[in-house]
């Protein structure tokens, strides 16, 4: 590498939509959405499991860890394989007492995404009924 070369980090983002709840049957979830997830959560601490709002159970699909400046382009490409789904998902979270959020973890060594979401990811995350959290765990000086 020359001096005159510039070289950045991209940022690393991974996003998920995360469908929980007290009495969340996994086998049950994967079966009426149709897909398998990527990740199981399971609440193993002792004394959280009977505080109010704490799920005990998550059922996870997502991307991670990919290198990209776009928070709605990771989501447009979640929502490419969920979105075929979706009259499946919407169905089982009208069934149940369960929820489902979007989340995007945006790790920064150097560069920054752009922090947006197109009116498309919005509409499809609004029609499940899905809340959006973002994570941003900055490493740059």
């Amino acid at each position: 590498m020359t001096k005159t070369e510039i070289t950045s980090v991209p940022p690393i983002l991974s996003v998920f939509m995360i469908v929980g709840g007290d009495n969340l049957d996994i086998e049950e979830c994967t079966r009426a959405i149709g897909i398998e997830p990527t990740e199981v959560w399971c609440q193993t601490k002792s004394k959280l499991p009977d505080l109010p709002g704490v799920e005990k159970r998550q059922w996870i699909f997502g991307i991670e860890k990919k290198e990209c400046y776009s928070v709605s382009e990771m989501l447009d490409e979640l929502m490419e394989v969920l979105w075929p789904l979706n009259e499946r998902i919407i169905n089982y979270l009208n069934d149940r007492e369960i929820s489902c959020s979007f989340v995007c973890n945006v790790t920064i060594y150097e560069d920054r995404p752009l922090y947006s979401l197109s009116p498309g990811v919005m509409e499809k995350m609004a029609s499940l009924g899905a809340e959006f959290l973002m994570d941003i765990f900055d490493y740059s000086e």
